[in-house]
């Protein structure tokens, strides 16, 4: 299971123990712990849904295999396809960072703009009564 967790966990201090004769190590980039997170967790989709994809093509039925038996199969997918999995799911990491980030500036715009506009004055109820 430790050698899956390497293969599958793209974060940096697993990419570091990667040999220098590995092409498919992938280099660590600005990413949050957070993010590697969700990046592994999206290879880790990747290969199981490719592993049942190739299944499904081999005319393999999927209810004759245990869940650890595809699992297996896909850490397989995964060791061999490394690189572009990780590509595509930092991909859609990054995007939804991008997303985030442009959610977080509309909301501190608007906050702003709530903040920065003047209060229409109320009418003093005590004054209006004592002119009677």
């Amino acid at each position: 299971m430790d050698e899956a967790t390497q293969i599958l966990s793209p974060q940096p201090s697993a990419v570091t123990r990667a040999s220098p004769a590995d092409a498919r190590a992938v280099e660590p980039t600005a990413l949050t712990q957070r993010q590697w997170f969700a990046v592994r967790v999206l290879v880790r989709q990747a290969a199981i849904k490719a592993t049942k994809a190739e299944m499904q093509q081999q005319g393999l039925k999927r209810w004759r295999f245990a869940h650890k038996e595809i699992v297996a199969m896909a850490e397989d997918y995964a060791r061999e396809h490394r690189a572009e999995l990780v590509a595509g799911a930092k991909a859609i990491v990054e995007e939804w960072a991008a997303e985030d980030a442009q959610r977080r500036q509309r909301q501190c715009s608007e906050r702003s703009r709530i903040a920065n506009t003047p209060l229409r004055p109320q009418p003093d109820p005590i004054g209006e009564i004592g002119n009677d």
